[in-house]
């Protein structure tokens, strides 16, 4: 059987999820590189070094870039790119011989087989798909839509015992959010900090209650993003999203002090102007 590669591309403090989930399931050796320090050159070289065959590229918007300059200078491999945001970026990629968009259906990444100790972040899923439908997301699809709630004690927390327990310095939550189950995801977040680590971990306004807060602000120093997107009402209405101006207040003010807080904010949403924003 030909040699494959799967090319991690992001960070080397980071672990990158997707590469090593599809190589556990599909079979393959992960290589890690960095956007930030290595250069398309420098990276084709060391993959035209390797005896694969094939190599394969999980795609985002942060690193598309890199991979389209990476592709032409590679020598008798060949090419697959793949993940949520090659369909919108499809046109970059004609010299690879396959193009996969969305995500790839397997199971959820087994830890046991990653050496946690290289890196500072580790990111970690509970669930996949988000059921909010935001009109500008991928994972607005009917598919992505479906929420899939990985087994809390035969999985989550086996796993979060692994990975909390080891040398990382911060553990990343990735779902689309982990409080769409309120009661499991507070299980969750009371399992992790036990260990007293630094998470990050995103979620919608209006998401937090009284038992939540006093969770929250019994951890360590940690980051905590609000997905905003947009205050403006039209904006927000064109994209099938709400915004709750009252419990972002209480729920910003209630962190804000313990712990460091984040926001995504769009601008050029449609309906979107200067002033509304």
């Amino acid at each position: 059987m030909a040699r494959t590669i799967i090319v991690s591309l992001y960070d080397y403090s980071t672990l990158s999820l997707a590469p090593h989930i599809i190589a556990q399931a599909m079979g393959g050796e992960v290589m890690e590189f960095s956007i930030f320090q290595d250069t398309a050159e420098g990276i084709a070289e060391k993959l035209n070094e390797t005896d694969a065959e094939m190599i394969g590229f999980s795609v985002y918007i942060w690193n598309f870039g890199l991979v389209k300059q990476i592709i032409p200078l590679l020598k008798n491999k060949k090419t697959i790119v793949g993940g949520p945001h090659v369909k919108e970026l499809e046109h970059h990629y004609k010299g690879a011989h396959m193009i996969i968009p969305g995500d790839v259906k397997v199971n959820p990444l087994n830890y046991t087989t990653i050496d946690l100790g290289k890196y500072e972040w580790v990111p970690f899923e509970t669930s996949k798909g988000c059921p909010m439908a935001c009109g500008y997301c991928t994972w607005s699809s009917l598919a992505a839509r479906k929420m899939d709630l990985f087994d809390v004690e035969d999985y989550v927390l086996e796993q979060l015992d692994l990975i909390l327990s080891s040398p990382i310095k911060w553990l990343y939550l990735c779902d689309s959010s982990i409080l769409f189950n309120r009661a499991r995801g507070k299980a969750i977040l009371r399992h992790c900090n036990k260990y007293k680590k630094p998470i990050r971990f995103e979620f919608a306004t209006g998401q937090l209650d009284d038992e939540l807060v006093s969770i929250l602000l019994d951890m360590p120093q940690s980051e905590f993003n609000f997905g905003i997107q947009s205050t403006n009402p039209v904006a927000l209405k064109a994209i099938g999203r709400g915004f709750q101006p009252a419990a972002f207040e209480r729920e910003y003010n209630a962190l804000c002090g313990h712990h460091n807080i984040t926001m995504d904010v769009i601008y050029g949403l449609p309906e979107d102007n200067f002033e509304g924003y």
